[in-house]
């Protein structure tokens, strides 16, 4: 079976707006909220001092175990 220049070109029509709502969903629910906590731990520790600090210190630490799973393997397994 052998598709024409047709198929081919409704298929570009059709994957091409998936793709791009694919993109926008994994945008919105995954990577904005991360960067949003990320700011506001960021902005905190600016702010803190003592013991403060380093509360949200272990708040941005896992936040990037729990967000980035290579990244956390790497922080679980030299920072014991």
């Amino acid at each position: 079976m052998e598709l024409g220049d047709t198929d081919i070109f409704l298929c570009c029509i059709i994957g091409f707006p998936i793709l791009i709502l694919c993109i926008l969903g994994l945008y919105l629910n995954v990577i904005q909220p991360f960067v949003e906590t990320r700011e506001y731990i960021k902005r905190e520790i600016n702010r803190s001092d003592g013991r403060e600090y380093y509360y949200w210190k272990r708040e941005l630490r896992n936040l990037y175990i729990e967000h980035i799973p290579i990244l956390g393997w790497f922080i679980r397994r030299f920072k014991r």
